[in-house]
Formats: C-alpha cells, structure tokens, sequence
C-alpha cells in the first residue's frame, strides 16, 4: 500500500471513530448544526489533499476541523443557535428524548452566558469527550489557560441558580451534565436488554465521570503473614486528586497516609494519621515528560494515580468481548446486577447498580491466574466536598514544609529520567524483574514512543544532539545503585541528576558520580554507594532543617514503611537480610564542619579487613582507608 494510500485510511479510521465528536467540536464554535457539519466535510477535503501523515494525526484532524470552522463563522459571523439541541444524538430513544426536552432550554440558556473560550472548552469536554490535554493541543494553548476556562465557565452559573444536593451546591451545569450521563446510560441499559450493551454503558459511565473515587484492595502473603493494601483513590475535575493508602497486617494496622493534590496550584499535601506528621511539597517548578510525544509540561491532574487507575479500568475493559449477564445478586446488602466479560488476558467482572445503572464494583482476574484486582465502592460524579481537598493539614499535626530549588534546566532533566526509569520499571514488571540491554527495548514493547525516547536522551536545546541521559541496566538491584546519570564532562564542578535504582533522585558533584560508577570490589562497591546514599539523604534532611543534620538516621524516617525498611536495608552488609546486623555508623557532623575532612559515615570492623575500610565525607565523596591507625584517627 501506497503512503498516500496508508493516510487516506488512516484519516477514514479517525472519521468513522469520531465522527460525533467532530461535529460536535465545530458546532462548540460555529453555533449552527448546518456550518459545523461544512466545516467537518470542508476540513476533511483539505486533509485527504495532504502529502505527509503528520505526526500527531488524531489532534491535527480536530484542529483542522476547528480551523473550518471558525472559517465558516469569518464568513457569516451571527450569534449562535440553540446549541443545545443539537449536542444530543439525533438517534434519541424514548428516554434520552425525555432528558433532552427537559434540559435543552436550561443548557442552552447556561451555555450562551459564557464567553466564546468557556463555551468551546465545556462543550469540548463534556459533549466531545475530549480530554484538557487533547483541547489545548487542538487550540495550541497550555492546558493550565484550557483548565481556566473550563473552571470559570463551570463558575459562571454559581451566582445566578445553584442546585442542592448532599447539603452542598454544586454548580448547575456540572450537575445538569452528570444528570445527561446518567439518564444516557439508563437509556443504554434498557434499549437492548443486551448483556454486552449494560456492560459497555457501565464501563463508559467510568469514563465520562467528572468525580471519581473507587477502593482498590490487594492482598497478599509476606513471611508467612497475610497483608492487606486498601488504597482510596479520588478525583475532581478539573484539578483536585485525594489518595489514601493503609496496609494492614494480621488484621492490624500497620501504616496510614493520605496525599491531597492540587494541579493548578501544583501543590501536594502528604499526611500520616498515625503519628500526626504532615509534609507539604511545592511542586509548582516541576516539570512532566509525556511519553507518547515528548512534551514536557506541567504536571496536571490527567498525570494523576485515580485518572490513570480509571484509565487503567477502561483498557483492559476494551480487551474484552463477550459478556455473560449473572442475573441479580446481593453486594453489601444491596441488589446490584453482575456481568462477566471474558477477555484473552483477564475477565472482568462488573456488578451494576440497580437503580443508578452505574458501576459499584469491577474485579479483574488474569486468566492465568497471576492475580486479582478489586476496585470496589466506586462512585460516580457524586459530590465530593471540597474540604476533602483542602492543602491545610488537620489540627494538631506537625507540619514541614519543602521545596525543590533546582536550576531550571535540571528540573527538566529531572523529568526526563523519571519517565526513562518509570518505563523502566513498567518493562521490568513484564518481563519477570530483569530490565532493558537497551532504552531502545522500551519502544519495542510500547512503554515510549521513538519520538519520545529521542526527545528524551537528546540534550534539552539540541534535540538531535550526542545523548545527555546515561542507563546503566541494574546489576544487584540494591537501592543505591545507579539507574540514570546526567552526561558529564570530567572535572566540571557543576552538579549533575542521577537517578538511583529505587527511583530517588538527586544531584550530587562529577567526583561522587564517578566514585558511584567507579569498578571496585562488589563488597566495597555496594558499602560506598550506601554511604553516599545516606549522606545525600542526611544532606537533604539538613536543608530542611536550617543547616541542621539529624541527631539519628531514625530522625530520616517518613511515615510510610517503604523508608524505615530502605534506612535498615542500606546499613547491613551486602546480601544480608534487612534486619540484619549493621556495618555502617552515622557520626553527626558539627554544624561548620569543612565538608571534605568531616566524615559522617565509616564502616563497622571488627577486625582489620585486607582491603581496608570505608569511610564517607560530608562533601559525598568515599575513601578506602587502607592503614588502620589511619582509620582509626579519623574516626575519633
């Protein structure tokens, strides 16, 4: 097949997939069904004259269509009809015909008191199915001003008719969208009576929710002890995000964290119930790095864990086919209706709401009985209290406050390493542990775009230049192991980002890099790395503590048990169990201690080893002490 032949297909795929959604694009700008529906046949005669495929085809066809239209309205500009009406499918069953004479005057007398901006982008996201992150490339504006107008829009109808719902006021036209989706669904369930039909309309009502919140539960047995992780996880469009995660053991609660996140102020508040601790991040200059078209942006509430879990339902959902209807069945005391879907992976099984007709619980079982997933108590554009998303911590909580002050160009770095080692990890979870020979393998299995991953390794302002990020395929998993490395020039005293096998990442001096990637003794190796992982952690707890180095790496703690295991695990002997007896000491530096003479870690001998002892500066540079007396001075 011809390219010329390849694209015309292409284009006829896009056409046919979202072809509603077009229509529905062009009329947000031109007002009448009659010039949107020119615009979609006027833009679609340009496109099938084009030479070259462009690379992002999905977003250059809407943005050609919104293109005509707006050329449509340069040539007779009026003010726009009832675009209420015809947002609605033009093949309405009895029931969305019932929903549509209802609220078409009231949508269509909301709609028209918004700005042009407002009223596309609401359109755009409500009626089109379009996502912020496909409306700002289709307008070529930063999703933070598409967000904006989305808000201010959804804004707009608070002062003039507010409906009440759980004792709180939620916007008119978010509830009056929330009502359209339920009664289309309740349409869809009904029209068929098909099995496959109940359960495509429940799977999509997951994807046009607005909020979302669901429980995931996974459970599974360590040393001979069952453990139970439940997580919470809820989001509020357009920006808000809550997670809450506890992990039980033996029935008893071991740890408790809640996360609150905010994309538009990209700010994130992290606190532990337990001990009354809460740390707040300002993430406001940290960078996102797309892997599908190597964009780097601001993270937004579409980089999320409850949008990505929600995508996460929807994709294997389309994996699956036929759908067996279970009949009626009791779940928590309720009648709920229960279908199975049985993929070539996994089955999923989805138990639907009687009276909402929506979703209340999916189990996904893999068909080689690897594992199972339950995302139960799953709630859809409900109300969800704005205090549930406050920044401020409870009463009573201890609070501390930080702040990333890199440079710039070392956030984007930054995001660029956390997508390679995020790929990284993803590919290793497929393939039983073992990581990529090459980046390259990452496009293959489809975890990066080519695009992407060229974007990602080539220097910021020269993106066809010599590789500016460095994989090193993990060798002894240990947590200190370098993953990523920034490329460095020998002898620069500029500081350079690594990325460490555990995912935490920093930026350390050339001369500590070189001594991480420095080939010595596997014993020695994996003791230095230790030591400069701990001394980076205390570095970072001091900056945070006006100059001040803990009293006691417990002091390094957090409130999860990921960091307390991490603490111990980094001071025992290579290959010796995290409880094991420790070979590394802290020695807490003084306050105006000379960083390259001050040693803040030295290793634990009881008898003189040939190969001599490890010590740890405050600068994050190792020796190997050969000479014992020497060793032994330096540590008094």
């Amino acid at each position: 097949m011809h390219r010329r032949e390849k694209l015309n297909q292409a284009l006829e795929n896009v056409f046919c997939q979202h072809q509603r959604r077009l229509f529905i694009s062009a009329l947000a700008v031109t007002g009448y069904p009659a010039r949107a529906e020119d615009a979609v046949q006027e833009a679609f005669y340009k496109l099938f004259r084009l030479q070259k495929k462009p690379r992002h085809l999905e977003a250059y066809v809407f943005r050609s269509v919104r293109n005509a239209a707006w050329d449509q309205l340069r040539k007779t500009p009026a003010a726009p009809t009832d675009i209420g009406e015809s947002i609605f499918d033009p093949h309405d069953g009895p029931a969305e015909t019932l929903v549509r004479e209802e609220y078409k005057e009231k949508l269509s007398r909301l709609l028209k008191e918004l700005s042009g901006d407002e009223r596309e982008t609401i359109i755009s996201h409500l009626w089109a199915d379009l996502s912020f992150r496909q409306i700002a490339e289709i307008r070529q504006n930063s999703i933070n001003t598409v967000s904006s107008w989305y808000r201010r829009g959804m804004e707009k109808p608070k002062t003039k008719t507010h409906q009440l719902s759980h004792n709180r006021l939620l916007p008119t036209l978010a509830a009056l969208a929330a009502c359209l989706i339920a009664a289309l669904t309740l349409w869809r369930l009904t029209a068929g009576n098909g099995a496959a039909k109940a359960f495509a309309a429940a799977m999509n009502s997951i994807k046009q929710a607005r909020t979302f919140s669901c429980i995931e539960i996974d459970e599974s047995t360590y040393d001979g002890q069952k453990w139970v992780f439940e997580g919470l996880y809820m989001f509020k469009e357009p920006d808000l995000e809550r997670r809450e995660k506890r992990s039980y053991r033996a029935g008893v609660l071991e740890s408790e964290s809640v996360t609150i996140t905010d994309y538009d102020k990209r700010q994130i508040l992290e606190f532990n119930p337990l001990d009354k601790t809460a740390q707040f991040h300002d993430k406001s200059s940290e960078y996102v790095f797309d892997g599908d078209t190597g964009e780097l942006r601001r993270m937004q509430l579409d980089d999320s864990w409850a949008v990505s879990l929600r995508e996460k339902l929807l994709k294997v959902s389309t994996k699956n086919s036929d759908v067996e209807d279970l009949g009626v069945v009791e779940l928590e005391g309720q009648p709920v209706r229960m279908l199975r879907s049985q993929g070539e992976y996994s089955t999923a099984t989805v138990w639907i709401n009687q009276q909402t007709k929506l979703p209340t619980q999916v189990t996904y079982v893999d068909n080689k009985g690897k594992f199972t997933i339950t995302y139960k108590s799953i709630q859809i554009d409900v109300v969800l209290d704005d205090a549930l998303f406050s920044l401020e911590p409870p009463a009573g909580y201890t609070l501390e406050i930080f702040y990333k002050d890199w440079p710039d160009d070392k956030m984007k770095i930054l995001a660029k390493i956390k997508r390679l080692e995020r790929a990284c990890w993803m590919y290793a979870g497929e393939f039983k542990d073992q990581y990529p020979d090459d980046l390259a393998d990452l496009v293959a299995t489809d975890y990066l775009t080519d695009e992407a991953l060229r974007i990602a390794q080539a220097p910021l302002e020269e993106p066809g230049g010599p590789a500016a990020i460095q994989y090193c395929k993990p060798q002894n998993f240990a947590p200190s192991e370098v993953k990523f490395y920034e490329t460095y020039d020998p002898g620069s005293n500029e500081g350079v980002v690594v990325c460490f096998f555990n995912g935490h990442c920093d930026i350390i001096s050339v001369k500590t890099l070189e001594q991480l990637l420095m080939p010595r003794t596997d014993n020695k190796k994996k003791i230095s790395a230790s030591m400069i992982y701990l001394q980076l952690w205390c570095a970072s707890f001091a900056r945070q503590h006006e100059g001040q180095y803990p009293r006691e790496l417990t002091d390094l703690e957090g409130f999860d048990d990921y960091s307390k295991r991490l603490l111990k695990f980094l001071q025992v002997a290579p290959g010796d169990d995290v409880d094991g007896p420790p070979v590394i000491c802290y020695r807490r530096p003084r306050f105006d201690a000379e960083p390259s003479t001050e040693i803040t870690f030295y290793e634990i001998v009881d008898q003189w080893p040939a190969d001599g002892a490890v010590v740890c500066f405050m600068n994050g540079l190792c020796e190997i002490i050969a000479d014992q007396k020497r060793f032994e001075e330096l540590i008094k």
